[in-house]
């Protein structure tokens, strides 16, 4: 995604094209660190600049808005029809995403699908989810966070096979062509 940012009389403050990168988070002036803006609206985000600018600028005023829409990708990956990586362009659940990707192939475990999701340090938390138990009401059905991943592995890998066979690195490699 790209976005924008204007502070209301403050030319030197106001960025435009700012690319999101894969870690979502961007630099700012003034602000150390950068700040994390992976799956905040843009309100939040303005809300978050302004609360990090007020220390710097009296009541700056801030605006962010969407210049383009894109970048947000998602992978499904193992054992479905079609693994790969894939553009979100709307609001997806896991079902959703497997479906997208020709479902679960013979040979895949649905009841232990992986779902890794970068986090604002990150880093990957991982969730083993049993689409059994969701598809008979037991639990709710997750949506997908941009550059989230789904496994599918065979029935007979364990759990701690398919991360080393996936990595934590190369999953961001695969999903954005990130080089590190």
């Amino acid at each position: 995604d790209v976005i924008s940012v204007e502070v209301f009389g403050e030319p030197n403050y106001s960025k435009t094209g700012i690319v999101i990168p894969p870690t979502a988070r961007i630099s700012y002036p003034l602000i150390s660190g950068g700040i994390f803006v992976g799956g905040k609206t843009t309100e939040q985000v303005a809300a978050e600049l302004k609360k990090r600018l007020d220390e710097y600028i009296i009541d700056p005023q801030v605006t962010v808005t969407l210049d383009r829409v894109g970048s947000a990708r998602y992978g499904v990956l193992g054992r479905v029809g079609t693994p790969g990586v894939k553009v979100m362009n709307r609001r997806y659940n896991i079902y959703e995403a497997i479906a997208e990707a020709g479902g679960i192939a013979k040979d895949g475990d649905s009841k232990r699908v992986l779902l890794l999701r970068m986090t604002p340090q990150g880093g990957f938390s991982q969730t083993l989810i049993d689409l059994n138990k969701l598809t008979s009401g037991k639990g709710q059905v997750p949506y997908l966070l941009p550059g989230d991943q789904l496994i599918v592995p065979e029935k007979r890998w364990s759990v701690s096979k398919i991360l080393d066979a996936v990595g934590k690195a190369s999953a961001v490699r695969i999903l954005f062509g990130s080089p590190f």
